[in-house]
């Protein structure tokens, strides 16, 4: 339970990892990201990930997945971890979330091979971007900071 629990209450929520990307609608929306179960600590969900690709020998991918990793510190008790918009669809979203395509791939990829359990929500809106805005100032008018993977 958080303190921003009512302002996802229109949310569709489903686990991240079992989610068939066909059970997502194609309109267009906003979408979350929160945390169900958590695991190890963050410090140990970092160096694990560092240290499972540190064995490619890949700098620049190393400096990219460093660079997003950082932002896991960000993590605190409110379990919404990313807020977005999917003004093209939620469906094609879903699908770059599962990809570099999208900014916080890395974090999530590192929390689900750490055994996080987290779950991904959603809901249909023809103003995704003004209400991806709206949701961002609710949230941070509760909490004063934004959520954790959310870079500013």
């Amino acid at each position: 339970m958080c303190h921003c629990d009512p302002v996802f209450n229109e949310f569709c929520w489903s686990d991240l990892a079992s989610k068939k990307t066909n059970n997502i609608t194609k309109d267009a929306g906003v979408y979350a990201i929160r945390i169900r179960q958590r695991n190890n600590s963050i410090e140990n969900v970092i160096l694990n990930t560092i240290n499972l690709f540190q064995k490619s020998n890949w700098e620049p991918l190393l400096s990219h997945i460093s660079n997003r990793m950082d932002r896991l510190r960000n993590i605190k008790k409110c379990p919404i971890i990313y807020l977005g918009a999917a003004p093209s669809g939620l469906r094609n979203r879903y699908k770059d979330l599962c990809g570099r395509r999208h900014t916080v791939f890395f974090p999530i990829l590192a929390l689900l091979l750490d055994d996080w359990k987290l779950d991904f929500g959603w809901h249909k809106t023809n103003e995704a971007l003004k209400n991806e805005i709206k949701l961002k100032e609710q949230y941070y008018q509760i909490h004063r900071f934004y959520p954790a993977l959310v870079y500013r």
